[in-house]
């Protein structure tokens, strides 16, 4: 398969499900970047905001991607990839290849989206009530708290 001309063809394709039956396959190299995708998985990829050839924008897939590549077998695992419009449910198969793995998706199924999580707990223009003056922290690379600044000047503000 010429993947440049797959993508050539694919235009405005939305990755809502695969094209034709059977598996969509992929191929990511040791950096994780998918360096080879049939255009269902290329179109999945534009809309996470990345292209073939870059790193795989789709977290969920790379998560099993690089658990395969770590343990040196092949892994399946169900997964949720965010489309444009909405969520796809898939089923991966993620198998070693030296340091490349190659993929196969399975299984799409389309969802509604899911809310985003942080939006149900806070609205975005409201602030979070502490009940008292704020502390400011700090945090080393490891992020273990260093040190704690109570009742900050910029309560007062």
């Amino acid at each position: 398969m010429d993947y440049q001309a797959a993508l050539g063809a694919l235009g405005s394709t939305m990755a809502s499900a695969p094209s034709e039956p059977g598996p969509v396959r992929g191929r990511l190299d040791a950096g994780d970047r998918l360096v080879a995708a049939d255009p269902d998985l290329v179109a999945l990829q534009r809309e996470a905001g990345s292209e073939l050839g870059a790193e795989l924008a789709l977290p969920q897939i790379a998560t099993i991607a690089r658990m395969a590549r770590k343990l040196g077998v092949p892994i399946s695992r169900p997964a949720i990839a965010a489309g444009a419009e909405q969520d796809v449910e898939l089923w991966v198969r993620a198998t070693p290849e030296g340091e490349e793995v190659a993929l196969s998706l399975e299984r799409w199924t389309t969802r509604a989206p899911a809310a985003p999580r942080l939006a149900a707990l806070v609205a975005h223009e409201q602030e979070v009530e502490t009940g008292g003056a704020a502390d400011e922290w700090a945090a080393d690379e490891d992020f273990a708290i260093v040190s704690i600044f109570p009742g900050s000047p910029r309560s007062s503000q």
